[in-house]
């Protein structure tokens, strides 16, 4: 400790201590890592788009649960279901965006689609949804593009559903670019229309 002379008489007790940072900066990353962990109530770590992903950043990965949480979902309406299989019953939805948005709150609005596909019908194993956006491109007319992918599956996936699946634990997934499986299904569905 060193003193140091103020004014007149008053002495001020001061401590030099070169670590003292990195203490408060531990502190810091604790207190962080407290607010950013969550219980591990709900499916998979929690609602769709809370988890993980294993090539994301921890940091990303906190700051996308507790950003996707403050952002309120976007208006939608369904515009087509396709069931892909009755036994047991898995469907494709695609839905139209109401209104254009950020990318974290069409994320939180595919959460809250899949949550209620799961929800609403008791036969369902197992849904995929698309969310689209309106693009306008003249005062009439507009072209429809995707934006967000979803899937609500059980843990065995979506190609080994069963019936039994319905009452097992459920993953929903939420991807931002064109997962694969949306393409195969529209080229299903053209081949279908022309026949």
């Amino acid at each position: 400790m060193k003193r140091t002379a103020l004014s007149g008489s008053e002495w001020a007790v001061r401590e030099r201590r070169p670590t003292a940072w990195i203490g408060n900066a531990l502190l810091a990353a604790l207190i962080a890592a407290c607010v950013g962990d969550e219980s591990g109530q709900g499916s998979a770590g929690g609602p769709a788009g809370r988890g993980r992903e294993p090539s994301q950043p921890a940091e990303q990965a906190a700051t996308s649960r507790v950003y996707l949480d403050t952002v309120a979902p976007l208006q939608y309406e369904l515009f087509r279901e396709t069931v892909d299989s009755e036994d047991p019953k898995k469907a494709t939805y695609r839905f139209l965006l109401l209104a254009p948005g950020t990318a974290a709150a069409r994320g939180k609005t595919m959460r809250v689609v899949l949550d209620s596909l799961g929800q609403a019908d008791p036969a369902l194993v197992a849904a995929r949804a698309v969310l689209y956006e309106l693009r306008p491109t003249s005062p009439t007319e507009g072209i429809v593009l995707p934006k967000v992918w979803g899937e609500w599956v059980p843990a065995e996936g979506w190609d080994s559903a069963t019936a039994a699946s319905r009452q097992r634990f459920h993953r929903s997934y939420i991807y931002h670019i064109d997962p694969g499986w949306s393409r195969s299904i529209q080229r299903a569905s053209e081949t279908s229309q022309q026949r």
